[in-house]
């Protein structure tokens, strides 16, 4: 009886250590966005989906938030990142400097009621300010979010250039506040006289602060969100990465019944589409202009 009690127990032993080196040499795979929400609240939005990413590929996505469009662009090339989420600037320079990464997917993104593949910048002001128009912010402080950003740099300052303006002359001081969060709160705050943001932002820092901002200034549409993979990560795997998101739209749910693309999180994510590159080529003339 103890033999057998020893073979059980050696067995189990054997058994415990086959488990802990399969755990031990399976890879976690980094997924990324540049946040335009806190921390937590990005986590929020993206960790149900990605807990149902992990559950359908079998394979293992932790998030990771990288501050600018640039460094997630370089950090995914490199093969550090493995699944990401670019805007369309960033998506357009990365096939332009042949970047390591493949393109499988679009956001599908529910605003005001509809379903769409593009968004829209808004320039924004404080209701308490007086300014009700772009002529307004003259001389006047102003917050862009960085110069990668396509709602939150490129397309208002397209549109300036459009009517013969220029940043350096038109505006008091402007400052690059690195996300759509601080240019919500600067503009909330009266620390800056205007701000540019994209309309997601807007509605969720409406909901933060209440209704406290004009919008004095729409962009023309913006492609959304480009879903990519470096082509380091296995084929296999990306390519059940694109199978899995072209299936999702906003009735998916996990086994527990929860909803995948969660709303009341803020993800702005209803569902994802295959676009061809003309659809972000076709905004190139504007997103990618020289300084």
């Amino acid at each position: 009886m103890l033999m057998k009690m020893r073979a059980v127990f050696s067995a189990i032993v054997t058994l415990a250590a086959v488990f802990i080196t399969a755990r031990a040499s399976a890879q976690n795979y980094i997924f990324s966005v540049v946040p335009w929400g806190s921390e937590a609240e990005m986590k929020a939005m993206f960790e149900p989906l990605l807990d149902y990413i992990d559950l359908q590929t079998g394979e293992t996505f932790d998030i990771v938030l990288y501050q600018s469009y640039d460094e997630l662009v370089r950090e995914i090339s490199l093969g550090r990142v493995h699944f990401a989420c670019l805007n369309a600037i960033s998506y357009l320079k990365a096939r332009r400097a042949n970047a390591n990464i493949r393109y499988i997917a679009t956001s599908i993104r529910d605003y005001e009621g509809k379903d769409s593949d593009h968004y829209l910048g808004y320039v924004i002001t404080h209701k308490d300010s007086g300014i009700k128009d772009f002529s307004g912010l003259k001389n006047k402080v102003f917050a862009f979010v960085d110069q990668t950003s396509s709602s939150g740099y490129k397309m208002p300052v397209a549109y300036m250039r459009e009517q013969g303006l220029e940043p350096k002359t038109f505006f008091k001081k402007y400052f690059y506040l690195g996300d759509h969060d601080e240019v919500a709160k600067a503009v909330k705050n009266r620390v800056v006289d205007g701000g540019a943001t994209w309309e997601t932002s807007y509605r969720i820092n409406k909901k933060r602060y209440g209704d406290v901002y004009r919008i004095i200034h729409t962009t023309p549409p913006i492609p959304n969100d480009a879903w990519v993979v470096s082509n380091r990560l296995p084929k296999r795997i990306s390519d059940k990465l694109k199978e899995v998101l072209l299936s999702l739209d906003r009735n998916a749910t996990t086994p527990l019944g929860a909803p995948v693309l969660n709303p009341s999180t803020g993800i702005p994510e209803v569902g994802f589409a295959e676009r061809d590159p003309g659809f972000y080529e076709q905004a190139a003339s504007v997103l990618l202009f020289k300084e």
